[in-house]
């Protein structure tokens, strides 16, 4: 608003000829415009805020006066934002002579300009704007302009007709209805007021207060799910059976564990939910809910399911901690623990967070290196390397189960391998605790460090990358590094693709290593065994005589169909030999059999006429047969059970009633059911890892449940997805949100 002085500063402009003035109309980003009015020496100024329509109308009667044409400044911010182009209007002071005035009568410039001056400052006190006329109503309230918005940009139309822009008086005697003033209904202005408005620095000093007043700024809060139970319980529970309950993750021995536990009992009852170490309480807790499952009958596995999640989730609730703040060798080991007794749940996606972070806190602390290790002591040095090379174990078991890119790369890794065994398994294998080269962990990862190359240089991506001969050449090198590590092991316990005729159980860990071995046999030939369908059995992709001359012949794709097909069966049939145990550790190798499941079924399609096409059913039917045993003992196999009944099912139609019908009764073949045979055995030829196909039937990763969905649409009923997002054959009694390992509300 103009003062006094101002007033009588213009009345003797008034007298003097006309001086140049200043009139100035910017935008804000709101929408209010914002009026300057200037002249040259004066050092004051008339600012008034209207709404965007107001500045439309008004900024066209700005250089109505004859003689005179003054300039009008825009600059569109809001067009620059919104991606056109911004521009400015500027009209100069010129002579009247200059223009054509279209015969309009001159008036008097000086009074003009008064009278334009008059009416911005009565309309700075009206606070008039078309919004608050349009949206006014009942609950709709709206905050005054701000006094100097930043400026932004409007279109204006071509002041080349602003001569026919009614008189400026109509602008003053508009009516409009002032802004209510009443309260508002809320602690704040509505978004669309809350950058406007003479109170924006009180408003936001207010916004920002009050949410500051909200915040809890303390630290994360751990917390516990349940207590330990006595010392004498947990380690009378837990001791006997602490290497058996680590048979994928050999992670902490048995001394190692009673220094743990009595760490935590140290200072009486209160330690027993004492958190003053997270990565010992973690290892801890999730080795006691691994033996309670362990040592639970099968028939009682749904009554005990809740004590052992319980510790679990104690475990678990330390896991973001050991991510933020976890920086030792025991931040490692507690992240495996919490690994092993995922491995027997049907969550394979937290599964692969937890083995992956593993993964890399090892290489965060260099674990993987020589040089971490060589200057501690010998018990640290086993610690440090044990660690490191069980995190690679897991980490190439879900690169095997999930196809997930390993965190590893093999070709840093220098550190030395484990070299502390297992009790149980040296006696298994007949060897004494100072043959180090035998040990279980050791044997581990071996063989992981062969399927990481399987997985290397043999999964889809790498083959599109290879020609033939390199492909069957990596065939060829990894098959030998394969066959040499099973030459490792006693003639008695070496795995055999022939028949099992052992009269007597084996140790579960070599059950395990013969399992993982029948797996790499497969994937090394399952490439070239997809070629089966072609016209001829004998096909060899390349010859090269100077490498049969050295090496030998190259493989072919019905050597290595035929590789495939008994490394699927002695899959099923080691099953026999393995002794009773608990439902979650055959939960967590069960991806194998069904995947050895999968390719007879594939086998009994493709072939059903061949020499062991009977043999295939006759496996399958083993393994339904395997499963049915173990749901009479209680175990939650119902669905894996189902599944693997019609897979049974259409093998043996396949093998025996689709052939018999076709040699006796050809006309009896039923059209609609030999297309959904045909369908089905193309789906399988396609399939390029089966333990990813069998992933996707038990566990919960998306990509694999689509692709099993996809395959088999027509037979389990499984075209949509879960309402859990898990595959049609995972047991529910293993989800891990049915046992409240989840987030409430």
């Amino acid at each position: 608003m103009a003062s006094a002085a101002d007033d009588a500063a213009a009345v003797e402009d008034a007298e003097e000829p006309p001086k140049k003035r200043i009139y100035s109309v910017s935008v804000s980003p709101g929408g209010c415009i914002c009026w300057r009015v200037s002249k040259p020496g004066h050092r004051h100024a008339y600012t008034v805020n209207h709404a965007r329509e107001d500045a439309m109308a008004a900024s066209r009667r700005v250089g109505s006066a004859p003689g005179l044409v003054y300039s009008v400044s825009t600059h569109n911010e809001d067009a620059a934002v919104l991606g056109r182009s911004p521009f400015t209007h500027t009209m100069r002071k010129e002579p009247a002579a200059n223009f054509q005035w279209r015969n309009k009568p001159a008036v008097d410039a000086e009074a003009k300009l008064r009278a334009i001056e008059t009416s911005l400052e009565r309309m700075a006190q009206l606070h008039v704007t078309d919004r608050g006329a349009s949206s006014s109503g009942p609950g709709r309230t709206q905050l005054p302009a701000e006094a100097n918005p930043p400026p932004a940009t409007t279109s204006l139309d071509d002041t080349a007709k602003s001569a026919d822009i009614p008189p400026h008086d109509d602008l003053a005697n508009s009516s409009r209805d002032p802004l209510p003033t009443t309260s508002l209904p809320s602690r704040f202005p509505p978004l669309r007021d809350l950058f406007s408005g003479p109170q924006l620095l009180s408003t936001m000093r207010a916004i920002r207060s009050d949410m500051e007043s909200r915040m809890d700024h303390s630290p994360f809060k751990r917390r516990a799910f349940t207590s330990f139970p006595p010392p004498e319980y947990l380690l009378d529970l837990e001791q006997a059976v602490i290497e058996d309950i680590q048979l994928f993750c050999p992670t902490i021995t048995r001394k190692h564990f009673l220094e743990l536990a009595e760490q935590q009992y140290t200072g009486g009852a209160r330690e027993k939910t004492a958190i003053d170490d997270p990565a010992r309480w973690a290892i801890i807790n999730a080795l006691f809910a691994t033996a309670v499952q362990w040592r639970t009958a099968n028939d009682s596995f749904e009554d005990m399911s809740p004590m052992s999640w319980g510790y679990f989730k104690n475990a678990f609730s330390v896991f973001p901690e050991l991510l933020i703040s976890g920086g030792g060798v025991s931040t490692v080991e507690a992240m495996l623990t919490m690994a092993t007794f995922l491995l027997g749940t049907t969550d394979a996606r937290t599964t692969l967070q937890v083995a992956s972070s593993a993964a890399r806190t090892a290489q965060m602390m260099g674990l993987h290196r020589r040089e971490a290790y060589t200057k501690l002591d010998a018990a640290q040095s086993r610690q440090h390397r044990r660690a490191c090379w069980v995190a690679f174990i897991v980490d190439t078991e879900m690169t095997v189960r999930f196809g997930i890119s390993p965190s590893f790369d093999l070709g840093q890794m220098n550190a030395d391998l484990p070299d502390e065994g297992l009790a149980s398994f040296n006696h298994a294998i007949g060897i004494t605790c100072a043959e180090k080269t035998q040990c279980y962990a050791r044997k581990l990862a071996e063989l992981s460090r062969i399927r990481y190359k399987i997985h290397d240089q043999l999964s889809v991506d790498s083959i599109k990358a290879q020609a033939g001969p390199h492909h069957q050449a990596a065939v060829l090198a990894l098959s030998a590094e394969l066959e040499a590590w099973r030459n490792t092991f006693p003639d008695h316990l070496r795995p055999k693709l022939t028949a099992v005729v052992h009269d007597r159980e084996l140790e579960t860990h070599v059950v395990l290593l013969h399992v993982y071995y029948f797996d790499a046999l497969i994937k090394i030939h399952t490439n070239l065994a997809r070629l089966k369908s072609v016209s001829s059995h004998s096909l060899t992709l390349c010859q090269n005589p100077s490498w049969e001359a050295s090496q030998g012949s190259y493989p072919n794709v019905q050597d290595a169909y035929e590789k495939c097909t008994a490394a699927a069966r002695a899959t099923v049939e080691i099953l026999r030999l393995t002794p009773p145990h608990s439902f979650v550790h055959l939960w967590a190798m069960i991806c194998y059999p069904v995947a050895a499941c999968l390719i007879l079924l594939w086998s009994a399609l493709e072939d059903s006429t061949g020499a062991e096409a009977h043999a295939n059913v006759r496996v399958l039917g083993q393994f339904v047969q395997f499963l049915a045993g173990l749901r009479e003992e209680g175990c939650d196999v119902r669905n894996v059970l189902d599944g693997c009944s019609k897979f049974f099912k259409i093998a043996k139609y396949a093998v025996h009633t689709q052939r018999t019908i076709r040699l006796t009764r050809p006309l009896d073949e039923d059209e609609n059911v030999r297309e959904q045979l045909e369908t089905l055995r193309l789906k399988l030829s396609g399939v390029t890892d089966w333990t990813h196909l069998a992933e996707g039937l038990l566990s919960n990763i998306p990509t694999l449940c689509a692709q099993a969905r996809d395959v088999f649409s027509d037979i389990l009923d499984s075209e949509k997805p879960g309402s859990d997002g898990y595959g049609p054959l995972a047991a529910d009694m293993l989800k891990p949100h049915n046992h409240n390992f989840c987030f409430g509300p």
